[in-house]
């Protein structure tokens, strides 16, 4: 709203309805039988001889007389008679003389007082032209107290060269002091602007990123303090990724990652991986310094080329960089990662530290444990064959011994079905081939593979009818059990994997992932997949074999696991699969932070050839920012 005074009295009259006679402006209330004029010639305001006080308000002196006879237009407009009307009215404090005057009183016709209309004038009259400033300057101190760890925060991420959203913080702060302090030295009179509006609303948005910052932790936390199991994705060094190097050759870059599912029981360096600064983060220092080169522009051809003063022109360099500046940047990264963490704590994982998503965009092969393709609830053993005087214990309680070692899903259901579950303590796995394995179980040599494994050792195989259906692209093997140079036993089994892990294999080939399944059991091979709705020439997929099974982790650095999960492989996939979608965000919201810039740039050129630059209001720029983030927020919803 803008305070009237002579320069605009004749603009408002017009608007509130009074019709000009020459110099003098009236006003006619025919419902109640009065008017009110405004004598332009002689400067006097005229009310109605029915209103009391009249006299003390009648001057163009002051501009408070000007809202009052505003006020009383309205009044009368809503057809309060003039005499219960009274201006200036006195009044005494008890029995102290000293008082007070009431601008405008209404009473009813009785002469009780109805209420008190009090005009007060704008807080730059109020205060004068040094008050105002030094009160913008108290405020935008507030301010920063308020944010001084951003502002400390800010200062040193740009002196280190790694600036994030609180570099903002001490840029919008400099912009807005060094214009206060040019409008208390170089400053129009008229023209009173608080420079402190655009800075608090980045300390808000500040203190947002931060709240929702230590919401994020709180998710991430809560996975790894937890006392179950921890799953990780663990980036594998190359010399221990040498065979899913080697099988999937052909699919990816020599420079690409292999991780692996590993068992933790703890996860070290969690505090530490808050002090990392992500890639994408690197922008922000150019986005900062694009924003005060056009400023500086502006300011430059607003002093030269349009022929401003001093003041006029820091002011549009104010309005410059608080509109170029996209201050988005405050809340755009830790938004993202913040609903990365809510999703990804729905699946009972957790991103552990900032630059996880950018770690993990380079990753070639995701390698999973036998137990995790094929789950031991979803294997069958179809049938059990003991030859000669071999008793079904002896048989399972060697398979369940030699299974001990090798791992995988059968040595979960081999455990189960041993007499009180009990296996040797004596085993030793002599050889290991991809369709077999040599074993000694407490000194007696024991052997267990495939019918071409057996044969090839000269053991004596039996083919019976139907053993056909057992082999070649189908997901059921044989295996023969054989104890000192004899045969004892001959398993039926159907290995099935199961659904998550299908679910895992299309999402990851989706992403340009490739899936390995490491495993001893001489039981499993890549021709079973095709069987479980996973051809390997739909997919991406081998089994690599054979590798022992890799045990528990007392503790991971979080450094090489980014990823964690207390529940189960698909919470792992789905959660990279989350941070995938976060590196996207970051790439769409990069491209809305360039349009606003360039959006902003030309409407500062377009402001600063027209010179309505004086037209601006200080939350303008708020309101011009807080727009592009909107379209930040729906990309984020949308994505994750």
């Amino acid at each position: 709203m803008i305070m009237i005074d002579v320069s605009n009295l004749k603009d408002a009259l017009e608007t509130l309805g009074f019709v000009a006679h020459g110099d003098i402006h009236e006003k006619v209330f025919p419902e109640i039988g009065c008017s009110l004029k405004v004598d332009f010639q002689a400067k006097r305001l005229i009310y109605p001889n029915e209103i009391k006080g009249r006299e003390r308000n009648n001057g163009f002196d002051k501009k408070e007389n000007f809202v009052v006879f505003e006020c009383v237009c309205r009044l009368l407009l809503k057809e309060y008679r003039p005499e219960h009307i009274e201006l200036e009215k006195e009044w005494h404090l008890g029995h102290d003389p000293k008082g007070g005057r009431a601008d405008i009183c209404v009473t009813d016709t009785s002469g009780n007082m109805l209420f008190i209309i009090e005009c007060i004038p704008a807080i730059g009259e109020a205060l004068g032209m040094t008050g105002f400033i030094l009160l913008d300057f108290a405020l935008t101190f507030l301010c920063a107290f308020f944010a001084l760890d951003k502002l400390v925060g800010g200062v040193r991420s740009l002196v280190v060269k790694k600036p994030d959203g609180n570099a903002f913080i001490p840029a919008m702060f400099l912009i807005s002091f060094v214009t206060t302090l040019s409008a208390l030295f170089a400053g129009d009179d008229t023209v009173l602007r608080f420079y402190n509006f655009t800075f608090a609303f980045c300390v808000l948005f500040s203190a947002i990123a931060s709240y929702i910052g230590i919401r994020k932790e709180i998710y991430t936390f809560n996975i790894i303090s937890s006392k179950k199991r921890k799953l990780v994705l663990a980036r594998a060094a190359r010399e221990d990724s040498v065979e899913e190097r080697a099988g999937f050759a052909r699919h990816i870059e020599d420079d690409a990652e292999i991780y692996k599912t590993r068992e933790a029981k703890f996860i070290d360096d969690f505090f530490a991986r808050k002090k990392e600064y992500p890639k994408e983060k690197k922008i922000i220092g150019i986005l900062l310094a694009a924003s005060a080169a056009v400023s500086l522009i502006v300011f430059v051809l607003s002093l030269t080329v349009g022929k401003a003063s001093f003041f006029e022109s820091m002011t549009n360099m104010y309005f410059t960089m608080l509109m170029c500046a996209p201050a988005s940047v405050l809340v755009s990264y830790t938004y993202a990662a913040y609903l990365a963490s809510i999703r990804a704590y729905s699946y009972g994982a957790a991103i552990v530290g900032d630059t996880t998503p950018e770690e993990y965009e380079k990753a070639g092969v995701i390698s999973f444990g036998d137990n995790v393709a094929f789950p031991a609830d979803k294997l069958r053993i179809r049938s059990v064959k003991i030859f000669e005087n071999n008793s079904i214990e002896d048989v399972i309680y060697l398979a369940s011994s030699v299974y001990s070692k090798l791992g995988g899903p059968l040595a979960t259901v081999f455990r189960k079905a041993a007499l009180d579950g009990i296996t040797a303590d004596n085993v030793e796995i002599l050889s290991l081939a991809e369709n077999g394995a040599e074993a000694t179980v407490d000194g007696h040599s024991v052997v267990i593979g495939q019918p071409a494994y057996m044969d090839n050792q000269c053991y004596s195989t039996t083919y019976e009818a139907g053993d056909e259906l057992y082999e070649g692209d189908t997901n059921k093997r044989i295996l023969y059990l054989a104890k000192d140079n004899s045969v004892i036993a001959k398993f039926y089994l159907q290995y099935n994997a199961s659904s998550d892990f299908i679910y895992i294999v299309r999402h990851l080939s989706e992403q340009g992932i490739c899936t390995a399944v490491t495993t001893a059991d001489p039981g499993l091979d890549s021709a079973l997949l095709n069987k479980n709705k996973l051809s390997p020439d739909a997919y991406p997929i081998k089994i690599i074999k054979p590798m022992m099974p890799q045990e528990e982790m007392e503790r991971v650095s979080a450094h090489d696991a980014g990823i964690v999960s207390n529940h189960d492989a698909k919470g792992l996939i789905k959660t990279l699969i989350a941070c995938e979608k976060t590196r996207n965000i970051g790439k769409t919201n990069l491209a809305i932070k360039f349009i606003s810039m360039l959006v902003a740039t030309a409407l500062t050129v377009l402001l600063t050839v027209t010179g309505n630059y004086d037209k601006m209001l200080p939350f303008y720029p708020a309101l011009y920012q807080l727009f592009w983030m909107i379209p930040m927020y729906l990309v984020s919803k949308i994505y994750i």
